[in-house]
């Protein structure tokens, strides 16, 4: 059963998920939310020695391109794991995602920040 602020959920299924997820986000606000929803992308929220980390994977094999709304204020970088690299990442344009490929937005808990002071601490 699913609990939350009024009766318990009585639906099965698939459609079991979907009132569970509503239920979830009615009572524990999301911290981060992805336009359009798939199924296929994986989103994790990390706060880690003064940064904001966003780690977006697409389990799907075809790319997709995402808006993601972020609620903390800042500057943000796409971070390159294997490199090490940061490119600003302008909050009102789409991150793209290859098919299978990991992204990484990282943003500074507190201000001011250069990529110098991520990659040293990454």
């Amino acid at each position: 059963m699913i609990w939350s602020i009024g009766p318990p959920a009585k639906t099965v299924g698939s459609n079991a998920i979907e009132c569970a997820a509503r239920r979830i986000a009615a009572i524990v606000p999301a911290d981060v939310s992805c336009r359009p929803a798939t199924a296929a992308l994986r989103v994790r929220h990390v706060i880690k020695e003064g940064f904001h980390w966003y780690l977006l994977f697409n389990e799907d094999r075809d790319g997709i391109w995402i808006e993601v709304d972020i609620p903390v204020q800042g500057d943000r970088f796409l971070y390159d794991a294997a490199t090490g690299r940061l490119d600003a990442c302008p909050g009102d344009q789409p991150v793209p995602i290859d098919g299978h490929e990991l992204r990484i937005i990282v943003v500074p808990v507190d201000p001011p920040f250069t990529p110098q002071t991520c990659s040293a601490r990454a």
